[in-house]
Order: structure tokens, then C-alpha cells, then sequence
């Protein structure tokens, strides 16, 4: 993930083994921009459950699919899933982060605005 936040695309999809979770290997893909292929990775690592629901938004949002990205979200924050602590800083949700429902999540966990 490192390598595809850093915009080194060929590393990161290098680092892509097939012993990278599906939802891992969707994560890195959306990042470096390959919706196709990780909307594939998103489908082979079937519905999100606890407790990897948050790493399914983190998935979703560089994709451009808000809704389900903050659904996703708000299922984590019920499951008070431990990963919340990086909604704040994780840069796959800087598309969310003017979406009114993202500012409310924030509040909510007790983020600064």
C-alpha cells in the first residue's frame, strides 16, 4: 500500500502476490487507479463482514463510490471496528472528506473538524 500511496504504481502492483488478501489487493488497485481490477478483487473477497469492513471502505472511496464507502463506514463505526483511528489521516478517504455524512462520522468518533 505504501508503494501505491507513494504513486508508484508498478511497485505496488508487484507487491500483489497471491497471498495478499482480496480486499488488500482491492485496496492497492483502487489506489493506483485500476477500477476494473479492483472492483474484481472487491467481488472475489465476497460481501464485507467484521471485521474487515473498514478495509472494504477503504476500498471503495478512492474508487469514487461514496455511498457505499460511507454505508461501509457507518457499519464499522456500529461494529466499533479498531480501525476507525485512521479515518482521520488515511488518505484513501480524502474524497469524502467535504461529504456532510463524512463530517458527521468524524464528529462522531470525535475527530477534530
Amino acid at each position: 500500500m505504501a508503494f501505491a500511496l507513494q504513486g508508484r504504481r508498478n511497485e505496488a502492483v508487484e507487491q500483489l502476490t497471491p497471498g495478499v488478501l482480496p480486499v488488500d489487493k482491492a485496496i492497492v488497485l483502487a489506489i493506483v487507479g485500476d477500477k476494473e481490477l479492483a472492483l474484481r478483487a472487491l467481488r472475489e473477497a465476497g460481501p464485507p463482514t467484521s471485521p474487515l469492513t473498514f478495509a472494504y471502505a477503504n476500498a471503495y472511496a478512492p474508487l469514487g463510490e461514496k455511498d457505499t464507502a460511507i454505508r461501509l463506514l457507518e457499519q464499522a463505526y456500529d461494529e466499533r471496528d479498531a480501525e476507525m483511528v485512521q479515518l482521520y489521516t488515511n488518505p484513501a478517504f480524502d474524497s469524502l472528506r467535504s461529504d456532510p455524512r463524512f463530517q458527521a462520522l468524524l464528529r462522531r468518533v470525535n475527530f477534530p473538524q
